[in-house]
């Protein structure tokens, strides 16, 4: 890539903006979770194995969503911040292929196209990511490609932690 310095100054910005979004909406999502402990088994009940997997990855978007952006705003190489980023992208993606092995496996009786549809974004998402950092680690990829595919992958992770919080916060929606 080209003169990665200054492009990263130039998308300083958006990331400092979706760091400060992805941040606060780790704590809102913290918050609501608190309202609804036994719906998702963390107040000593069995609770909805579904929720509390769909609250995991909520989490783990924000994140990774945050990571990248705090990534983003240091001044490291393109191998540096490649490598980081694969990483950050490469735990998100294997995360939520688990949990969407987990829902389809599982007995939970609520819908699963909805959720597994929420973690199937999310894993798309971090993809794009491992995708631009493996890239940029080597080398191969030029600046319009690894800027879209991060741009892209911040903006799905965006949608699908939000989609997913508001589930979660609407549980009652999951029913039958």
């Amino acid at each position: 890539m080209q003169n990665f310095a200054s492009l990263i100054g130039q998308w300083g910005e958006f990331f400092s903006t979706t760091a400060q979004i992805s941040g606060g909406l780790v704590g809102l999502v913290f918050v609501a979770l608190t309202f609804k402990p036994q719906a998702l088994g963390i107040a000593g009940e069995p609770g909805d194995r579904t929720l509390r997997r769909l609250a995991r990855q909520t989490f783990l978007d924000f994140l990774n969503v945050m990571l990248v952006s705090l990534l983003m705003l240091v001044p490291y190489s393109e191998l540096q911040i490649g490598a980081s980023i694969a990483l950050v992208g490469g735990i998100g993606f294997g995360r939520g292929l688990q949990r969407v092995v987990a829902v389809l496996a599982g007995p939970e009786a609520r819908p699963r196209a909805e959720v597994v549809r929420l973690f199937l974004l999310s894993t798309v998402g971090n993809l794009l990511l491992v995708i631009a950092g493996l890239a940029a680690a080597i080398g191969r990829i030029d600046d319009t490609a690894f800027w879209s595919l991060v741009f892209t992958s911040m903006i799905l992770l965006l949608v699908s932690g939000t989609r997913s919080a508001w589930m979660l916060l609407m549980h009652e929606a999951l029913e039958d």
